[in-house]
């Protein structure tokens, strides 16, 4: 290990500063740009996913469609519904969201320090559930966590990540503890014909 009492103590804070700035740097790239990138690719899933279930009800009542082929499209609707939440309300379908990324959180190594449902939004025949989570955790369990994130069949996307190191100097043998706080979008599925009031 580097003897730091060798340089002056201006020398030292410029290199916790350097240091400090090139471990948030590295965050933004391995961290915070991927997820950016992922909430972009999800508008794209969002149109297909709703060109499909478009198809899909259409092909499914259609009267003069075949038993057989009436049963595949039925099936396929089912899978994209088990994409995404199909509580009655918007504050149902947050509560089964944030049961889920909890579990997520779990199964990672993670407790959730807070979880906070915000404003929904419409969406293409969706509803886009927004839910606020902050936690602190090292980097190893953040990325076992956004693992399980993606592993499952509900499309949930990060919108935005604001992570931040606990303090600027840890020991070699001690993990970075993180200070995270994420933006988690999911999808709601509303049957056509449902009340306004259900939102």
């Amino acid at each position: 290990m580097m003897d730091l009492s060798r340089f002056s103590r201006r020398e030292r804070l410029w290199m916790f500063f350097g240091g400090g700035v090139i471990v948030l740097i590295l965050l933004y790239f391995a961290v915070a740009e991927p997820l950016i990138n992922k909430f972009r690719a999800m508008d794209g899933e969002i149109a297909g996913l709703t060109e499909r279930v478009a198809r899909y009800r259409a092909a499914a009542s259609g009267a003069g469609a075949e038993g057989q082929r009436q049963g595949e499209y039925q099936a396929a609707l089912k899978s994209v519904e088990a994409a995404s939440f199909t509580a009655d309300t918007d504050a149902l379908a947050a509560a089964q969201m944030t049961e889920l990324v909890r579990a997520k959180a779990l199964a990672a190594g993670i407790t959730l320090g807070t979880s906070k449902p915000e404003k929904a939004e419409d969406y293409h025949g969706y509803r886009i559930l927004n839910l606020s989570v902050t936690f602190n955790a090292p980097l190893a369990a953040l990325a076992n966590f956004m693992r399980e994130m993606e592993n499952d069949q509900k499309r949930m996307q990060i919108r935005e990540a604001k992570i931040a190191s606990q303090k600027q100097d840890y020991p070699d043998d001690v993990a970075e503890t993180l200070s995270v706080r994420l933006l988690i979008a999911g999808l709601r599925y509303v049957p056509p014909n449902t009340n306004a009031e259900a939102k």
